[in-house]
């Protein structure tokens, strides 16, 4: 009879089970999986569905501290789901996702973020969607000249410069809903990233030596005498360090016959080209979901400050304690037993609630139906700055 486990990470053996399930689901993705596995950062919980010793599916629920419209909230990033092909279509990874939900909500947390392989699964379960990167591709000939004193340094292993890469990252992170607060790497988990991605980095440094940015890149040489500068993650925390990072990627103009760069849709990037129509493409779209409603309400309401009175219902498919109709007025979140009131489904409004999209074009677009006020339609507003910026 199949059972779900809860994996200690110690348990390297069992570990070594989910490695390999990965590696034949996920494909191309053995020298990722020597990255991951063993896992041994706290926080991260291994759940799997078992029938004897064998494996039939398994999934990650990771601990991370999330930026949500000013504040710092426990997040919960799926990730890592998987079956074998006996395991499948015997709705394993929905009882898989029925106990994360009750380990995420004994465990307090406020959010769940995660990548879906198939939205419509996922939707199911109350995942709504929050868009995702845009990725431009340019030549380093095509970025515009640029004035800095910003000085670019090559990664030298020490503490130092990892110690410089987690500041940059905490003031970087405060300009994002849902930017994570990532896991600090020691100097040896830091070198094998490098190694294993084949990476290279270069931190950059003011006139006073104070760090203001970072770029994580790939160089593909998939071609003669050229190559491709791909860049796996660029922060910054002064305007001179993005600058910098940018007049550090037109250095390679003679080298690099294309940069491809998967960022946050907020960046004004065509702004730094000498031609502003840069070739790109929205990608990488990611889903996430309220786990305690009443809790992120009385958050966003913090942050909104609405005055007026909003209303409306929801029905939870995971979590029974979200549903019904509320009302938010006067600076308070009340809650009574569902009525058929301004329904809104709640994938759909997990997509509203994170700003993915606006009441007004909900609205518009006949994807709810509903009686609303002003005051809701400024409640539910189109949040620009949403980026997920951990891959997880």
């Amino acid at each position: 009879m199949p059972e779900i486990r809860f994996v200690e990470l110690n348990d390297l053996s069992t570990q070594e089970k989910f490695k390999k399930q990965q590696a034949y689901c996920f494909a191309n993705s053995h020298i990722w999986l020597d990255y991951v596995f063993p896992v041994t950062e706290p926080g991260c919980q291994i759940i799997g569905m078992f029938e004897g010793e064998t494996l039939l599916a398994g999934m990650f629920v990771k601990e991370f501290q999330c930026h949500l419209w000013g504040k710092l909230v426990k997040m919960a990033g799926i990730g890592n789901v998987t079956s074998s092909p006996e395991g499948r279509n015997q709705g394993f990874i929905s009882d898989l996702f029925s106990a994360a939900f009750q380990y995420m909500k004994e465990n307090k947390f406020a959010i769940s973020i995660l990548y879906p392989f198939k939205y419509t699964f996922y939707e199911r379960l109350g995942y709504g969607n929050i868009g995702g990167k845009t990725q431009y591709q340019f030549t380093p000939h095509d970025l515009d000249s640029f004035s800095t004193t910003g000085k670019l340094k090559p990664n030298d292993g020490s503490p130092e410069m990892i110690d410089h890469i987690a500041e940059i990252d905490e003031t970087w992170i405060k300009n994002y809903t849902f930017g994570i607060l990532p896991l600090k790497k020691s100097i040896e988990r830091n070198q094998q990233f490098l190694k294993i991605f084949d990476q290279n980095l270069y931190l950059a440094y003011n006139e006073n030596h104070q760090p203001i940015g970072y770029i994580y890149y790939h160089l593909n040489r998939s071609q003669s005498f050229s190559s491709k500068l791909e860049i796996t993650r660029m922060a910054w925390k002064t305007p001179d360090g993005f600058l910098s990072l940018l007049k550090f990627i037109k250095s390679h103009r003679d080298q690099c016959s294309q940069v491809e760069w998967n960022t946050s849709p907020a960046i004004p990037f065509s702004c730094f080209m000498k031609e502003k129509r840069p070739m790109i493409q929205i990608n990488n779209n990611w889903m996430a979901r309220p786990l305690n409603l009443r809790e992120i309400l009385e958050l966003k309401l913090q942050n909104n400050n609405n005055k007026g009175k909003i209303v409306f219902s929801v029905q939870d498919p995971q979590i029974f304690e979200n549903s019904g109709t509320y009302t938010i007025e006067n600076g308070k979140v009340i809650k009574v037993p569902f009525k058929d009131i301004n329904v809104i489904p709640f994938s759909l409004f997990s997509s509203l609630l994170f700003g993915y999209l606006s009441l007004d074009e909900a609205l518009t677009h006949g994807l709810i139906k509903g009686e609303y006020e002003q005051d809701a339609k400024n409640f539910f507003t189109k949040d620009y700055s949403i980026y997920v910026t951990e891959n997880f």
